[in-house]
């Protein structure tokens, strides 16, 4: 049981490793903008309160 519960858990390797994936396939130019629109996506209040009602 514990070990399905840490099985989510991300570390620094595995932080790491995805990083370096992301720069690989996207490059260091295009990485801020997509960082930005994901943030601006997240941060809109209709994304919010979408995400608390349960469908």
């Amino acid at each position: 049981m514990l070990h399905t519960i840490l099985l989510g858990v991300i570390g620094g390797p595995e932080l790491a490793v995805i990083i370096l994936a992301l720069i690989i396939l996207f490059g260091g130019k295009k990485i801020p903008e997509l960082m930005r629109g994901l943030g601006q996506k997240i941060m809109s209040p209709s994304y919010f309160f979408c995400s608390l009602i349960p469908v």
